[in-house]
This record gives C-alpha cells, structure tokens and sequence, in this order.
C-alpha cells in the first residue's frame, strides 16, 4: 500500500479493535452493528487487494529483469545474422543487404518484428547461414529467444496491470469504509455520550493519521465534538 492507503488501512484497524473491545458492544442488527462488520469486510478485502498487488510487483520486477536479459540475447542473435548475412553477400549478390538491420535503435515490439521476419527469410536459406559457421541449431535458438522475449514482455504488463488494479480495488475499498465510519462514528457519540473518557478513546482510534506537513491542521477526519454541559 502507498502511505494514504497505509494510513486509510490503520485507522479502519483502530476504529475495529477499539470497538471489539467495547465492554457493550453494538448489536449486530443495529446501525453501529451493521456498520462495524462491513468496515471489517473492507479491512479483509483491502488486505487480499494488497496481497495481489504484492505478488503483481514482484512478478513485474522478475519480468523486467527476464526482458532486458531476453533483449540483450535477440539483439545480439540479430546482429549475427546481420553480420553474417553481409559475409554471404559478398559470395551471393542476390543476398546482398539483405539482411542489414538496425537491431540497436528499435524499441521493444518493432525488435520482436525484426527477429520473426529473420526468422522466416533465413529459414528457407539456413543451410547457407552454417556453411558460414552459424551453430546448426541456430533459428531453434533464434525462435526461444523470441518466445521468450515475448514472454518477458507479457509477464511484465500483466504484472504491472495486476499492480495497478489492486492498487485501485483498495482505493474503491477504502471510499466505501467512509459512509460505513460515518456511521459508526454516529452510533459511537450516541451510545457513550454521557462517557466523556470512552469518546476520548472513541477519538483517538477514528482520528487518521496525517503526514507530518499536514499535520497542526484542526479539524482533519475529527468526529464532531461533543456540546459541553
């Protein structure tokens, strides 16, 4: 969680435990009761929301380490050929620039273009390419890279998309436990409104922590203050 959510997440904590720990508790059926249990509903979910973007990150960050390790690989297959390609058109004018590429100025999905269309016009000439001493396995080879690239790339946007939807989801998460506050908040003034030492508790826990620099700010996320008598 970044550190709004991180805080969000803390108070919905406090406001729960404080009143779990409540020597009379709300009624399961009555408005503080109901609103107690989706605020620890939205506690769960936001947890498995960020346990999801947990392993999204990290299987991003893996992606991203595969990709560049998988790119360097293709490049350098595709600057063989190229090079390669130039030997044998020396000897076979027909083939003469065929085979020139600007591997080192392409981005990622126009890279991946370039090595399925070496792919397919040096397959029909391959015997060519290894009588200039490429390995014999050498399009097997080209062909994994590919794959694996292509791989690479489709982990790290499916991780990257998985971050940032459960990253959404506990923001959603969170927006919903506002109304359900709101209403704890309500029942929590009304039950102990002749208990000034159990509201102050009741305050500290539903009070939001704040950044430092925001901090000194009256009124932020305070429940309303009691009229004195």
């Amino acid at each position: 969680m970044n550190d709004e959510q991180r805080r969000h997440q803390e108070r919905l904590g406090r406001v729960r435990d404080h009143a779990d720990n409540l020597a009379d508790p709300f009624p399961a059926t009555s408005r503080g009761g109901l609103a107690l249990a989706a605020i620890k509903e939205i506690i769960t979910e936001a947890e498995t929301l960020d346990a999801a973007r947990v392993s999204n990150t990290s299987a991003a960050r893996q992606a991203t380490s595969m990709r560049k390790d998988a790119r360097v690989a293709l490049r350098a297959q595709i600057t063989a050929l190229n090079k390669t390609g130039r030997a044998i058109g020396i000897d076979h004018p027909e083939f003469k620039d065929k085979f020139r590429t600007p591997a080192t100025n392409l981005n990622d999905q126009d890279l991946l273009a370039l090595a399925r269309s070496l792919l397919q016009e040096v397959t029909p000439i391959k015997a060519l390419f290894i009588e200039y001493d490429m390995p014999a396995d050498f399009l097997e080879t080209l062909a994994a890279s590919i794959n694996r690239f292509d791989e690479a790339i489709n982990q790290q946007n499916t991780g990257m998309g998985g971050r940032s939807q459960s990253s959404a989801g506990i923001d959603a998460a969170h927006a919903r436990s506002d109304a359900e506050l709101e209403k704890l908040n309500a029942a929590m003034l009304n039950k102990y409104s002749n208990d000034p030492a159990a509201l102050a508790a009741w305050k500290i826990a539903y009070n939001i922590e704040t950044p430092q620099r925001a901090r000194g700010k009256a009124g932020v996320n305070n429940p309303p203050a009691m009229p004195k008598t």
